[in-house]
């Protein structure tokens, strides 16, 4: 399954509205309001079957009131309900493969920030 976000933005003062048409046709996980160059932030689930482009130019852009679109196309969830294992911590990275995040050959959860070092004039 597909993850898509994608961003809305509106007719002026239109974006109730969309958001409406786009809660009533039940093809969204979740719906937010945004600041910004885009008036919505919109998270759909496409099923492996169907072609994520179409379905935004198909379904999403065709809703009335849409000015313009821009979509983010995601890989894997690093947090989340369906990430979490059982018996995990809040705030750590878990799923079936969980490794520690490295960075600098640190582990990123574990280890304190390091120093910040004020440059030199």
């Amino acid at each position: 399954m597909a993850v898509l976000f994608v961003q809305i933005k509106c007719d002026i003062g239109k974006a109730y509205e969309v958001a409406d048409a786009i809660a009533e046709a039940e093809i969204a996980s979740e719906i937010y309001s945004t600041a910004g160059d885009f008036d919505l932030l919109v998270k759909f689930y496409v099923p492996p079957e169907e072609d994520p482009g179409r379905f935004v130019t198909g379904v999403v852009q065709r809703i009335g009131n849409i000015r313009d679109t821009r979509t983010i196309v995601t890989f894997k969830a690093f947090s989340g309900p369906e990430t979490k294992s059982p018996g995990a911590r809040a705030g750590t990275i878990c799923s079936s493969e969980a490794r520690p995040l490295r960075r600098g050959g640190r582990t990123a959860a574990r280890s304190p920030a390091p120093p910040l070092r004020r440059a030199r004039s």
